[in-house]
């Protein structure tokens, strides 16, 4: 049972990763607030509150910017088929590492099968969050250059 639990939770760590990691304007939102609360100290300052309100209507356009790009994006149904492909080959490598380390465990090659089911486990792992970093539609450039 921990085999499959074992085989299972690396990658769909990497999957649940690679969706994870988008939302990527909360700093820029922190910031944001950050300088607002500064705003309500210098009121009584004039330049201060030019300088800041132009700053807060930069970082308010560039969050405008940024969820623009995010809501056009499109996503590559190839890339998500061969993602979750990976996915899969990728449990069951791990599976198959877990058992072949299981079954040799107290014999002297249970060091190497440990560490090659460390090892190709790691890249199996980046070879899935990689695989999902692909499944949106590169942007078609507009500018025309």
């Amino acid at each position: 049972m921990w085999q499959t639990i074992g085989a299972v939770a690396v990658p769909i760590l990497g999957v649940i990763a690679g969706l994870l990691r988008g939302g990527q304007n909360g700093q820029l939102a922190q910031r944001i607030k950050h300088y607002a609360k500064l705003l309500e100290m210098v009121e009584s300052v004039p330049r201060a509150k030019v300088a800041l309100s132009s700053i807060i209507g930069d970082q308010a356009e560039e969050i405008q910017r940024r969820e623009t790009a995010r809501l056009a994006k499109k996503i590559n149904k190839a890339n998500l088929a061969v993602a979750i492909f990976i996915t899969v080959i990728a449990m069951l490598g791990l599976y198959g590492l877990t058992t072949w380390s299981i079954t040799v465990w107290g014999s002297p090659v249970a060091w190497i099968a440990i560490c090659a089911s460390v090892l190709i486990g790691l890249s199996l792992l980046l070879l899935t969050a990689a695989g999902f970093t692909t499944i949106y539609a590169p942007r078609k450039d507009t500018t025309g250059k």
